[in-house]
């Protein structure tokens, strides 16, 4: 029946040692707070396999634990795996940071559309979330070694069986800020003369303000699951969800930073009058930003921005040129200035900020299994995203892109000399094609962010016309705001075929091996206004050959070493899955990614401390900054997970790792430099330039032109949680886990850059459960704790994101 389900759904194995099987019993009655490890699962390797004899880094993470530790977002999920942390891109968390890199999402085995920070990636709608550190399956398609996340959708089927009655819940969620949300699910199981299957829904409404003021989202979640078991030995199954939502809108957090302010949030006040906006404008036209004056006395150079206007080149920026800084009347502070003590809800926002989602995904499968428990398996997917962006200080972008697979899946399991050796192979073919439109402007240098001073709020100066304020629906260019400067359109067709083999020697001795041929095909050009490239369309096509090779051995005192060699292909695309053009005409558009790993699992104490250790070395690329380049990251690192069952009632887990991660050089982007980098933190430096914005190219910096140091992620990251409930009463059952994440010191790419130190954080969460009744209580950020990450990509030396303070919630759920 996994076949049936899919790779999301997987199944409990029978046991083959009786004594086994009562340790496993135990675990099970044991566990109250989902813990998958003894369970099978075909999402790391793509074999049905239990995730303690799988020769791979992975964590699988339940519904159930999402509930008992309070899991919101994918940020909070390295509460419970290793090599995870923060992949806040802006203050959104599309994706999640595993091993120094970002991941990619995946839905039932299928790559997503790329979501670096378009929108929240819903974590409450999932059966189960797997985690997975290292390259997917060559079932799965091409990608990097990084690691990836697999969501698995709610169904109607309970351990391999169908739900026998209807089933569901409705909940109320009330919390911090005035945040409410409701859920609705249902379970229906269907009969329709010889075909047996069950239909489960989940919908979800979810709004109110955040912690971060001006900040507002409202969002909607809604998922469908179809199974159905067929005469002849057929199974269906249809899966389907919508996203959709308004208001998830981007942040830097705080500009003008000083270490000053990280260490005592002493902010800089002060704003520069030097530019006017038009009367009754509540901002400034791209024209505006250069309106008087020259850069050191030398008039700004004539350069045509769009067919209706001439825009005088350079923005509010400034090319630094190693020497000197700028003298210019818009880049001083000569209003307000001075010192106020800032509070973390304070972020940079504004009321024209503006983001909204749609994001639909489908998947589909129809499996026939034969007599020896062999199957065929055609499925199809097909995920798209539309998304609008404007972040006040002059950043558009309209982000519409798809993907469209199929696959055709083949698996055989055979044995020889009485099971002495088993074989199970997996081989099939497929095609993924992937279109993409990606609209966005920040080449004209209109953007500096510390020219707002956040302590005020957004006025007309510091904020920059976009398309959308004149009610631009398409690619026209408006005659004075900023038009899509970088218009890019993209297709990528994909043909793939794959095989996998597991070779299990005595119960024992496994080796696992894979590879896949690729060819892919990319048609990509940029139309955009002030694109800098040719906007000719670029063709180009690679084969590619990956594979990955993993050896193990299970002992029999409960630890199993693992070895694991891969080498894996990977597309470098964009937030639409578009692909820039220079990145094809310089050959960087697909890049491959290598992994070493060896490490062990171990179940130990009767199978109660159950956990895994791994040693990596990988090499991957990455996409850096303006103009979008490829970038090889080099990343070693140890990673430790346990889960120890001490009694009926208590468990602890702990997660910890680790990691350092390189740039491998040169890395030829535009780096944005904070006057702080150049002068010290003194506020008479950052007082002559928050007006404006200093940059150049990051190998132009000494001690940045060949490899260094990607220090934006912490070295080391671990937390302990512990979860005690109680057995169940007449008056009910109740339980309670709390925890602390720790995470070592952080800070800017560039020398000079600010340091963000280390810090504790600790989370809460509570239940009381009676009959169809369920109360739960859940508080982040416990102690209250002010922590700060650096934003993504190019401004990561120019702006961090204060942490969220205590955040409270509680829910009521009645199930039936």
């Amino acid at each position: 029946m996994m076949a049936a389900a899919g790779v999301a759904h997987a199944q409990e194995s029978p046991e083959k040692d009786s004594d086994v099987a009562e340790v496993s019993d135990i675990i099970v009655t044991a566990d109250k707070v989902g813990l998958l490890e003894k369970k099978p699962s075909s999402t790391v390797l793509g074999f049905d396999k239990p995730l303690l004899e799988t020769s791979r880094s992975a964590t699988l993470i339940s519904d159930e634990t999402i509930s008992r530790y309070g899991i919101d977002s994918l940020d909070a999920l390295a509460k419970i795996s290793p090599g995870t942390f923060t992949g806040t891109y802006y203050g959104v968390a599309g994706a999640l940071n595993i091993r120094g890199t970002l991941a990619e999402n995946y839905f039932q085995g299928f790559k997503l559309v790329a979501n670096n920070g378009s929108y929240n990636t819903p974590v409450a709608a999932a059966s189960r979330i797997d985690i997975v550190r290292g390259p997917p399956s060559p079932i799965y398609g091409a990608g990097r070694v990084g690691g990836f996340l697999n969501i698995a959708p709610k169904s109607a089927r309970d351990g391999g069986k169908y739900i026998t009655s209807p089933t569901g819940s409705i909940s109320a969620t009330y919390g911090a800020y005035d945040r409410y949300q409701l859920v609705g699910e249902l379970g229906l199981p269907l009969r329709l003369g010889d075909t047996d299957g069950g239909l489960y829904t989940y919908l979800e409404y979810d709004h109110g303000d955040q912690f971060y003021r001006g900040i507002s989202p409202e969002r909607f979640v809604g998922q469908m699951s179809l199974t159905l078991d067929m005469p002849g030995d057929w199974s269906y199954e249809l899966d389907g969800m919508l996203y959709k939502s308004d208001g998830e809108t981007q942040t830097v957090g705080w500009n003008r930073l000083t270490q000053d302010l990280i260490d005592n949030s002493t902010y800089i006040t002060g704003q520069n009058t030097a530019l006017t906006a038009s009367p009754g404008a509540p901002y400034l036209t791209a024209i505006q930003t250069v309106q008087g004056g020259g850069i050191n006395g030398a008039p700004y150079p004539a350069l045509t921005y769009t067919n209706a206007a001439g825009f005088r080149g350079g923005g509010l920026g400034y090319q630094y040129n190693g020497t000197s800084l700028v003298t210019d009347g818009r880049f001083p502070l000569n209003s307000g200035v001075g010192t106020t003590q800032l509070s973390p809800r304070t972020v940079y926002i504004s009321e024209a900020d503006l983001s909204k989602t749609t994001a639909p995904t489908i998947y589909s499968g129809l499996t026939k299994t034969f007599e020896n428990d062999d199957w065929l398996k055609l499925e199809g997917f097909f995920s798209h995203l539309s998304h609008k962006r404007f972040v006040s200080y002059g950043y558009p972008a309209w982000v519409r892109g798809g993907v469209a697979e199929a696959r055709l899946t083949f698996r055989n399991k055979s044995s020889l000399f009485d099971d002495k050796l088993t074989i199970e192979t997996i081989a099939g073919v497929g095609n993924r094609y992937m279109w993409g439109r990606h609209m966005q402007s920040f080449n004209s240098g209109v953007i500096a962010l510390n020219r707002r001073d956040i302590s005020v709020g957004a006025t007309p100066t510091d904020s920059v016309c976009g398309p959308f304020d004149e009610g631009i629906t398409d690619d026209s260019i408006p005659p004075n705001c900023l038009g899509w400067e970088n218009d890019v359109h993209s297709k990528v067709n994909n043909y793939g075929a794959f095989i996998t083999s597991d070779i299990e020697l005595y119960d024992s001795l496994s080796l696992t091996i894979g590879g896949r041929f690729d060819n892919f095909k990319v048609n990509t050009r940029d139309t955009g206004i002030r694109s800098f490239v040719n906007p000719a369309p670029v063709r180009d096509s690679a084969d590619k050959l990956t594979y990955t090779a993993s050896l193990s051995y299970k002992t029999p005192f409960g630890i199993m070493p693992y070895v694991t060699y891969a080498k894996s292909a990977a597309l470098i695309y964009n937030q639409a899955g578009d692909i820039a053009p220079n990145l094809v005409r310089n050959g960087g558009w697909i890049l491959d990614s290598k992994l070493k790993e060896v490490g062990f699992k171990f179940q130990l104490l009767n199978g109660t401390l159950v956990g895994s250790f791994a040693y990596y070395s990988q090499t991957r690329p990455q996409l850096f900054g303006l103009p979008p380049v490829s970038v090889i990251t080099a990343g070693k690192g140890q990673e430790l997970e346990m889960r120890w069952l001490a009694t009926s009632n208590l468990s602890f887990t702990f997660a910890g790792n680790l990691q350092k991660t390189r740039i491998k050089g040169p890395n030829s982007t535009i780096a944005f430099i904070p006057p702080s980098v150049l002068c010290g933190q003194t506020p008479e430096c950052l007082i002559s330039m928050a007006g404006g914005s200093l940059r150049t190219l990051l190998t132009l910096i000494p001690g940045r032109e060949g490899d260094y140091t990607y220090t934006a992620i912490p070295r080391r990251v671990w937390s302990l949680y512990a979860s005690y409930s109680t057995d169940d009463h007449d008056w009910g059952k109740a339980g309670v886990t709390w925890g602390v994440t720790y995470a070592s010191k952080t800070s800017g790419s560039l020398p000079n850059a600010v340091v963000y130190p280390s810090y504790y954080v600790s989370n809460l969460s509570a239940f009381y459960k009676k009959d169809a009744w369920e109360l739960s209580v859940n508080v982040n950020n416990l102690f209250d704790k002010l922590y700060f990450t650096p934003v993504a990509d190019i401004y990561e030396n120019q702006a961090a994101l204060p942490s969220k303070g205590r955040i409270w919630r509680a829910s009521v759920k009645y199930s039936f």
